[in-house]
């Protein structure tokens, strides 16, 4: 495998609060992962199914949620069913993601989350001693109905004490501004601290936490198309989203996020774990 781990390449993502590492996942990889969630979503069962919805301060808070912290779950697209509950389109073609744990309950996609390659990754380049992976995503963005993932913190949503959250999001199709591809804020994550917290509220549910309702400057962001198999990292605190598909072409995307397992990690987190199934590390 390429050597990724560089000055140039730490020192950019030090500084720009991201890095794109090329040809990370060979393209037999990327068929191979979007086969198996392909597999995994037509194995669902529609009686039990959720919306994800990815707006700021929307709130994700049913049970087929909050559950899937330690299971693989299904999510469909707001625009998924009609008035009757039924599907608009194939099933393979109206669901927004799957998670969020792919990393330990799959065996293929367990196999391609861990490792030393990842765990040298996170040490080296999000200063994580000792990385453990809290949760996986794997993203469709359909064609036409791909709903748009405003621009947020990854740590709003994972946060330890001070924040170690590393994200790895591999592009397993071509990304482009007509499918949905990343866009992020350049330096962001050194500029503007946390904006909010999603955080367990005491007498149940979820809640955002602001701490700050200013917007970031949208006119700053810039785009990220990259062709599949490339690794991108983002800093916890860095500023990033998509926008809508609303092209004919999917842009699958699988993403794994880890922290340091000896920061506190907040009890206030949506995503928790029981003991029976602590997190675990990537070697």
């Amino acid at each position: 495998m390429k050597n990724y781990i560089n000055k140039i390449n730490i020192e950019n993502f030090e500084n720009s609060g991201f890095c794109v590492l090329d040809n990370y996942f060979s393209e037999d990889i990327c068929h191979k992962l979007i086969n198996q969630a392909n597999y995994l979503v037509k194995s669902t069962n529609l009686q039990t199914r959720s919306l994800f919805l990815a707006h700021e301060g929307s709130v994700n808070q049913d049970d087929y949620f909050m559950e899937s912290s330690e299971k693989i779950h299904i999510f469909f697209e707001e625009d998924a069913f009609n008035l009757n509950g039924e599907l608009n389109q194939d099933i393979l073609l109206s669901v927004n993601k799957i998670g969020h744990a792919l990393h330990e309950l799959d065996p293929i996609f367990r196999e391609f989350s861990t490792g030393q390659n990842l765990h040298n990754i996170a040490n080296k380049f999000g200063k994580i001693k000792n990385p453990i992976a809290v949760q996986s995503m794997y993203i469709f963005k359909q064609p036409k109905i791909g709903g748009e993932v405003t621009f947020h913190q990854d740590s709003t949503y994972i946060h330890t004490k001070p924040s170690s959250v590393l994200g790895f999001w591999w592009a397993l199709e071509d990304t482009n501004k007509e499918n949905g591809c990343l866009w992020v804020l350049p330096g962001g994550h050194k500029k503007y601290p946390l904006k909010s917290k999603f955080v367990r509220n005491p007498s149940g549910g979820m809640e955002y936490e602001v701490y700050n309702k200013d917007p970031w400057p949208k006119e700053q962001f810039i785009p990220l198309e990259v062709p599949k198999g490339t690794l991108v990292l983002l800093d916890g605190l860095l500023p990033h989203g998509s926008n809508h598909n609303y092209s004919k072409i999917s842009r699958h995307a699988y993403s794994l996020h880890v922290i340091d397992r000896f920061l506190p990690y907040s009890r206030q987190n949506w995503l928790q774990r029981s003991p029976k199934m602590p997190f675990k590390g990537l070697i």
